[in-house]
């Protein structure tokens, strides 16, 4: 579980300078760029997930239990 006081969206700069993405074309694979990834537990109830392929035109989809397998990311209750 995360000790946050507060969490915020990053700002268009701050997405960019992390990821060369802009807002709506980055993909859920923070690994690629160094980022620790954060994935509701929700996930888990869902066999097939859809995200963006890294443009605002594409989009992948995917077996959940593959993207937690691929990016083994820290599933947190974000309720």
């Amino acid at each position: 579980m995360l000790d946050l006081k507060s969490a915020s969206l990053a700002s268009p700069e701050e997405v960019y300078e992390k990821t060369t993405c802009v807002i709506g074309s980055v993909p859920p694979f923070g690994t690629l760029f160094n980022l620790e990834v954060y994935v509701s537990k929700d996930i888990l109830n869902q066999e097939i997930i859809f995200f963006s392929a890294g443009t605002h035109n594409d989009s992948i989809k995917m077996k959940s239990k593959d993207y937690i397998m691929i990016i083994n990311p820290v599933l947190i209750d974000f309720s």
